[in-house]
């Protein structure tokens, strides 16, 4: 086949050369078949297509369109041509320069920080980033408001950069970065805050504690205190012959008469003479001559200091301490119900149950060391004269018959009873004198009694 290239396209002119007659010799026998001839029109087809392959490759050969050699590719892989086409085809792409980019318009710093895409919280951070260097961006609550921008126009201007007030990719790590350890050190604060927090209140917390224990310490002493100064002894009550009473009594003075019938409430009396000790505590100082014995029965106190004394007793206590009716010392002097009508308060041998002139040595003596009487209450006879709440009357002639106190009569004189260390008389349970309300000697002294509540 013979062809020609020109400007006008192809033309190919075909020259048949003669064919050999077909052998039509038998093979032998055991050999191979021979390759099947082809006819003359597949022969004919092949050349058809060889010829049009190559018109392709002659087409596009010399182009500098790598697309143009990439279609002869694309169209007959494994063609004839395939190794030049190949080898043109990278030659054309190491030389083609890449295709220029678009030209993009220039973004706004706006549109700029909006393509950042930052949440709230990272808005927050920033706003951190900000506080960290000096600017007020207001509340870090990741909302940028006005005066979060007017911080980054700041912040911007003391870098050197374009103050926009917006966000660029550099400036948001960095205020990130500076954000997050602004917060790491807000969170360690805050935790530092918590924990001092805890411990003031756990200090306060055994502060309270301590006190609280100090303040019952203190409170059990102080009933301790009050339950070792106030003894008091439970009297029950019952009715029983007041005054000077034939066959029981003797020495009888007329103040002492007529004898008469008293029915007497149950009631407390204390079991000691008031000591120096408790008028101390409640009033803070010690009138008495014999001063220095604390468990001496307190002397030189008139009824009115003694009124004076149960009020301030009565504001430390919270109770409602008083002097004991006439009727009442008498009743528990003889011993109540449980009375064997003793001449002196606990018995008959006045030496035994009482401090008087004879035994005394000229002085008080701590309370308590005589023989108790029926009862159990010490001191009744002897040692200080004491106070009873009633006015004077020179008889018992019209005397309560209840036993409350006597509010008529001498009222500016007050009953004493049960005698003292500096006589030998006076000291019989049915004794009784006057003295002043006002008056104050280092015989005179005095015992609480109180009310029983139902």
């Amino acid at each position: 086949m013979y062809g020609s290239l020109s400007s006008r396209g192809v033309y190919l002119t075909a020259k048949v050369e003669p064919q050999p007659a077909p052998s039509a010799a038998v093979p032998p026998v055991g050999s191979e078949p021979a390759p099947e001839r082809l006819t003359t029109q597949q022969l004919g087809a092949q050349r058809l297509a060889a010829e049009r392959e190559l018109l392709f490759w002659e087409s596009v050969k010399d182009s500098a369109m790598p697309a143009e050699i990439q279609a002869y590719l694309d169209r007959y892989p494994g063609g004839t041509y395939e190794i030049l086409a190949r080898s043109r085809l990278q030659a054309l792409q190491g030389t083609q320069s890449p295709p220029a980019a678009p030209e993009v318009p220039e973004m706004t710093a706006e549109a700029l920080e909006d393509r950042l895409k930052l949440t709230r919280a990272e808005h927050r951070l920033v706003q951190l980033g900000l506080l960290a260097a000096g600017f007020d961006p207001g509340p870090a609550d990741g909302l940028i408001g006005s005066k979060t921008r007017a911080a980054l126009l700041q912040w911007q201007a003391s870098r050197g950069e374009p103050a926009t007030g917006y966000l660029g990719v550099e400036s948001a790590k960095l205020l990130l970065v500076a954000g997050k350890q602004q917060a790491a050190r807000q969170r360690a604060q805050r935790e530092a805050q918590e924990q001092a927090r805890r411990e003031a209140a756990e200090a306060q917390r055994q502060r309270r504690e301590r006190e609280a224990q100090e303040r019952a310490r203190r409170d059990a002493e102080e009933r301790r205190k009050w339950e070792r100064l106030l003894v008091m002894v439970r009297v029950e009550g019952d009715s029983f012959v007041m005054g000077c009473k034939s066959g029981r009594d003797r020495d009888c003075n007329d103040s002492e008469k007529p004898a008469h019938r008293v029915r007497v409430a149950s009631f407390e009396i204390g079991k000691y003479e008031v000591t120096q000790e408790l008028w101390e505590t409640v009033t803070g100082d010690n009138p008495s001559k014999f001063a220095g014995c604390a468990q001496c029965p307190v002397e030189r106190v008139s009824w009115d200091d003694v009124q004076e004394f149960l009020r301030g007793l009565n504001d430390l206590t919270g109770d409602q301490y008083r002097l004991p009716t006439e009727a009442e010392w008498e009743y528990a002097a003889r011993g109540g119900r449980e009375s064997r009508d003793y001449e002196y308060a606990g018995g008959n041998e006045v030496g035994s149950v009482a401090w008087y002139s004879q035994n005394s040595e000229g002085r008080t003596h701590p309370v308590g060391r005589k023989s108790a009487n029926e009862l159990g209450l010490h001191d009744m006879s002897g040692n200080v004269w004491e106070w009873v709440e009633d006015c004077w009357n020179d008889s018992y002639a019209g005397a309560p018959a209840d036993g409350r106190a006597w509010e008529g009569g001498d009222c500016g004189r007050r009953v004493v009873r049960g005698g003292s260390w500096y006589f030998a008389l006076f000291l019989r349970s049915a004794d009784r004198i006057p003295f002043s309300a006002g008056y104050r000697n280092n015989v005179l002294g005095f015992r609480i009694a109180r009310t029983l509540t139902p």
